[in-house]
């Protein structure tokens, strides 16, 4: 068991429980707002996965640019200018699985140092290509208890 195995098998398995859980869930209830503060399962899933490569291109700046600023980025814009009323849950699904690959794929070869290399958030302030990571896992979390409450609607 490596050192990092439990952030590798979250940062692996999450595109499947969110399959899981989303094919589960009538398609008539994808553009349903469960809580109106929060995204609809559509917005939801499309969210998190048009944050893949923007996590991963944070991870990357900790590794490659160390010290460089990261900016945060308004989610409810984003939303809007990806047009995430129009992605295809099932395709989403399949995008998922691809960008997660190439997170894992290219944090697997990272060393202890490369790990502890740090950005600057403008929000968040310092963190880690591990912080990073571990935002992800968490990230992942808190839309899969999202998606799990569609199953209970």
């Amino acid at each position: 068991m490596g050192r990092h195995h439990y952030l590798f098998n979250g940062l692996r398995l999450s595109p499947a429980a969110v399959r899981s859980i989303v094919t589960a869930v009538p398609d008539s209830l994808y553009d349903t707002a469960l809580d109106p503060d929060r995204f609809t399962l559509r917005f939801a899933l499309s969210h998190l996965v048009d944050w893949e490569p923007i996590m991963l291109s944070r991870i990357k700046a900790c590794v490659e640019q160390p010290g460089t600023m990261i900016y945060g980025i308004d989610e409810g814009q984003r939303a809007i200018d990806e047009h995430y009323e129009n992605w295809d849950v099932l395709e989403t699904l399949d995008r998922f699985d691809k960008g997660r690959a190439e997170i894992v794929a290219y944090c697997q070869g990272l060393s202890p140092e490369e790990w502890a290399r740090t950005a600057v958030h403008n929000e968040r302030g310092e963190m880690s290509a591990l912080d990073w990571a571990w935002t992800i896992v968490g990230h992942d979390m808190y839309h899969i208890e999202q998606f799990a409450a569609y199953l209970r609607a």
